[in-house]
């Protein structure tokens, strides 16, 4: 009897506290279409934060009409960069995209100019999509009241899981990025 109370006691409490559900997973991704091709069609107004941001790169926000839909943010760095798009709907984190791409270093520290040479153009861009990697990250996060109730990982084009704690890391930082952009935008006039 008490084996079944427990089973039962599981059970509820798993469905219970299920913030969303997949039509929600729907919805956020028929938002965030929407906000892609008002981006493309060039129907947002950008913001860009003049200053380095304090979380490093550049901070730009897309606005539709008053309203804040997408912040963009990119930190490049030597050796690769990482960024991430911030939907936002209704003052509402709802969506999160963390792109993240490091370049494997040479052997041998003699032929890195020649390395890095191979694969950039004309003007010096490294092509990512060429050039061999140790990082190539490509992560989905879906918000509800700030806490991420549905993720999507991928290192290198294969879906990978990903443990509770770390999830919790990621909850946090992009949080915590979000937070802070949003402060830094809101001095831009």
């Amino acid at each position: 009897m008490a084996s079944r109370l427990i089973i039962l006691f599981i059970l509820l409490t798993s469905f219970a506290f299920s913030p969303t559900s997949d039509s929600d997973v729907k919805k956020i991704d028929d938002y965030k279409l929407t906000v892609d091709n008002k981006l493309s069609s060039k129907k947002l107004t950008e913001k860009f934060y003049p200053n380095m941001s304090a979380r490093g790169g550049a901070v730009y926000g897309y606005y539709a009409d008053t309203k804040l839909v997408l912040i963009k943010t990119r930190f490049n760095a030597e050796a690769g960069y990482h960024s991430i798009d911030f939907y936002v709907l209704n003052d509402t984190l709802v969506y999160a995209f963390e792109k993240q791409r490091q370049i494997k270093e040479p052997d041998s520290k003699d032929d890195y100019e020649t390395y890095i040479k191979k694969y950039s153009d004309k003007k010096g861009r490294i092509d990512f999509g060429k050039i061999p990697l140790s990082v190539c990250d490509d992560n989905v996060y879906y918000l509800s009241d700030n806490y991420i109730f549905h993720s999507q990982m991928k290192s290198f084009d294969k879906k990978t899981k990903i443990m509770e704690d770390v999830i919790a890391d990621k909850n946090k930082m992009l949080i915590e990025n979000y937070k802070s952009h949003l402060d830094e935008l809101g001095t831009v006039k």
